[in-house]
Order: C-alpha cells, then sequence, then structure tokens
C-alpha cells in the first residue's frame, strides 16, 4: 500500500486568544516559522508506509500493551459485525506487523487495558453502552486469552457512548480504579484489586462526555481529571445549555474525590490529551474540535488558550516521536486519511503524513526492538461500506524514519 510523506496541508494559520491582550511567548515560538496561508499540493514521495496489516475484522475502537506476555506490544480490537463483537488480539512481530486473532464474544463499545486482578498481566475493562450502562471485565490467561465476566451495572443514565474509560490508582492503594464517561457524567470506580470495582463519586459534566484523561495539572502530586462534552450541562432532566461543548476539568483531592470542575468552552470538542507541548515542565491540555486545536496552558487556572487551525476529527495523543525529547501531539483526519504530527519546535515543520483509513485508534509504541524510538501505530476501521469502496480494516505502523527522516 502507497503512502507519501509531505508537508503539512492542512491550513496552518495560528491565532491565540487570552483573557489578556498580546500573544503568548509560546505561540510565538510555535509561529516562528511562516506557514502557508492555503495547503500545497502533495509532493510525490516514493517511500511506502510499511508495514501494514489488513484485517478481517472491523474494530470499532482499541487499545494497545502486551497482553500475549511476548515483551512485544499488542493491539487488543473490539471489532463489531453482524450485530454481535468480539475482542480479537493482534499479536505484534517484532517488524512492526500483526497477526490477527480469533475472535471472542465480548458484548461492548469501549476498552480499556490493565492489570485488574493484580497477577502481573494486563485484563481489559469492557464497557457496555447498549441499555442501561454496565462495565465486564475480561481476564487475561497470560497469552491473550480472555475469561469474559459477567456484566455488572454502572450508576447512570441510559445512553452516552462509552468508547473509553481511564484506569489509574486514584485513592494510593495499589489498585487500579476506573473514570467512565456516561451519558452526562463520569463516574469512578473503586477498584479491589482482584477484578471488580464498586461505584464511586459522580462527577457531573455536560451531555456526551467522549473521553478521560487523568494527570497531575497543578504539581501537587494528586492526579486531577479532564473531559470534554459534545454540550453544555443539564438545565433539567432531558435539557442541556445548547452549543456548549466544552473541556470539564477537576481538581483532584484525597480519597477518590475531585473539586468542582472547571469549564472552557470549546467549539465542537471531540478528543483530548495532556502534553508539555512547549517544554515548560507543565502539563497543558489539548482539545481538538470544529474550531480547530485548543491548547489549554494552566488548565484548572484556564487563564490563556491558544488556537491552531488544524483539520481533524479522530484520535488525539501526545508523545514524543521525532526523538527530540519533546513531546509530539499527533491526531488524524478521519475521513482524509491523514496523521498530523504538531510540534513546538520552529526548526521542525509540522507534517501531514498520508495514512490512516477512519482511524480509530492512534498508539505510540517501541515495535522494533533495535531502535531506541518509538513508532506510531495506526488502527483503521476502514470505510463504513458501501457506496465506500477500498481499503479495508488494517493496522499501519508508521517507522521513526518516516516520521522524521532528517
Amino acid at each position: 500500500m502507497s503512502r507519501r510523506l509531505c508537508p503539512l496541508i492542512v491550513a496552518a494559520a495560528l491565532a491565540c486568544t487570552a483573557h489578556e491582550p498580546g500573544p503568548s511567548p509560546e505561540l510565538a515560538r510555535v509561529a516562528r516559522r511562516p506557514l502557508p496561508a492555503e495547503p500545497p499540493e502533495l509532493l510525490p514521495q516514493s517511500t511506502p508506509i510499511e508495514p501494514y496489516t489488513p484485517l478481517h475484522h472491523k474494530p470499532f475502537t482499541g487499545a494497545v500493551g502486551d497482553v500475549t506476555g511476548d515483551g512485544q506490544p499488542d493491539v487488543v480490537a473490539l471489532c463489531h459485525g453482524d450485530d454481535a463483537s468480539a475482542l480479537v488480539v493482534l499479536t505484534g512481530a517484532p517488524d512492526g506487523t500483526f497477526l490477527e486473532g480469533q475472535p471472542t464474544a465480548a458484548p461492548g463499545h469501549g476498552l480499556a487495558l490493565g492489570d485488574l486482578d493484580r497477577d502481573g498481566d494486563l485484563d481489559a475493562l469492557l464497557l457496555d453502552a447498549s441499555g442501561a450502562p454496565k462495565y465486564r471485565v475480561a481476564v487475561n490467561d497470560g497469552a491473550g486469552s480472555w475469561t469474559i465476566g459477567r456484566a455488572h451495572a454502572i450508576p447512570g443514565r441510559f445512553g452516552g457512548e462509552l468508547r473509553g474509560a481511564a484506569l489509574r490508582d486514584l485513592d494510593g492503594d495499589g489498585r487500579l480504579d476506573a473514570a467512565v464517561p456516561l451519558w452526562d457524567s463520569v463516574r469512578l470506580l473503586r477498584g479491589d484489586g482482584a477484578g471488580g470495582f464498586t461505584p464511586g463519586e459522580r462527577l457531573a459534566v455536560g451531555r456526551d462526555p467522549f473521553a478521560v484523561e487523568l494527570g497531575d495539572l497543578d504539581g501537587d502530586g494528586v492526579l486531577d481529571l479532564a473531559t470534554i462534552s459534545g454540550a453544555g450541562p443539564a438545565r433539567g432532566r432531558d435539557e442541556y445549555e445548547s452549543g456548549g461543548a466544552s473541556a470539564w476539568i477537576f481538581r483532584g483531592q484525597a480519597g477518590l474525590r475531585f473539586a468542582a470542575p472547571v469549564r472552557v468552552e470549546i467549539s465542537g470538542a471531540r478528543a483530548l490529551a495532556l502534553t508539555d507541548l512547549n517544554g515548560d515542565g507543565a502539563l497543558e491540555l489539548a482539545v481538538h474540535g470544529a474550531a480547530g486545536l485548543t491548547l489549554l496552558h494552566d488548565p484548572l487556572g484556564a487563564r490563556r488558550r491558544e488556537r491552531v487551525e488544524l483539520a481533524s476529527d479522530g484520535p488525539l495523543v501526545s508523545a514524543d516521536l521525532i526523538g527530540d525529547a519533546r513531546p509530539e501531539l499527533i491526531t488524524s483526519s478521519f475521513m482524509q486519511g491523514r496523521v498530523h504530527l504538531l510540534t513546538s519546535d520552529p526548526a521542525r515543520p509540522r507534517r501531514s503524513i498520508e495514512a490512516g483509513s477512519f482511524a480509530v485508534g492512534l498508539f505510540v509504541e517501541h515495535v522494533q526492538k533495535d531502535s531506541l524510538r518509538p513508532a506510531l501505530i495506526v488502527l483503521n476501521a476502514g470505510p463504513p461500506g458501501p457506496p465506500y469502496g477500498a481499503p479495508a480494516p488494517s493496522v499501519e505502523v508508521l517507522l521513526p524514519e518516516q516520521l522524521d527522516p532528517s
């Protein structure tokens, strides 16, 4: 499958808005290199994007981790088809290809990987949005085979996408807890270390929270929580503030509790990531949506924001792919088949790589044993069917030299 590198082809004008006038020094540093107002044409390049693994099963979402115990990262895909869903392990090989395993029937719409029973291997938390929200735990035997547990109710309203959860030890007891976005809230689940959870605090947000990120935003050693919603807060049981897509940032407290949130309206918010793009040692919150990519500096204070005009409607992750000890933001255009890399280094232009076909997951892992730098794994669902054509579902791996040929 031919893929080509090219200069950034999306619009690259940057704008900064703040509570006080004047450009931020961070934005000035990013924008120092002049960028074209109109996207240039694709430049021909003969280097193909390899490795490329076609899939038989269509992924709905996925996660990455070594579930087979061989030291090589695998992709665990939750696949949908014929009115059923299943877990499929894509076993990673040192050359960057993947071997597609047999499906294990597993109802669900989202998943997260973590050692939920503290036996040293990665299990899967499966989230089910059919009917009342619920979860199941898929226990790993250490070699990538699953035992699917029974369904447990998650207190909350019907609805919501339940595409994923954040798994971290939130109360310091050595057991993984979960933060799960529901219809109009984020529900905390306290892990028991044996593959089970008990319901914790409900964090009220706007309608349709899409994802959750956990990180120490204020440097106090306690994890804080950020999520985004497609609408504003509730005005009544079935009425929500229209046009109020927002980021919600909660300051973490001891004992699996969080303070009242800071809310920042961001038009069309669809994905978020925590990053230190400007290298100042403090985490920023990156959110992409209809207006482009928004960077919130000091998210809990919400004192300054930057906006980058970047066409993107797919996943968003942050990692050091170039190998300069500074993270980049990596996102994708869901339907356009492009992956974008954004860096704060003015000496390195932003890049748009022709890769992805309805990407449902972006993951950064070391897939080559002899490489000091990680690669980007793109999990593709492929087009939704007629009248759309090829390509089929697949996994693409963008190797370090393809991401940064210099």
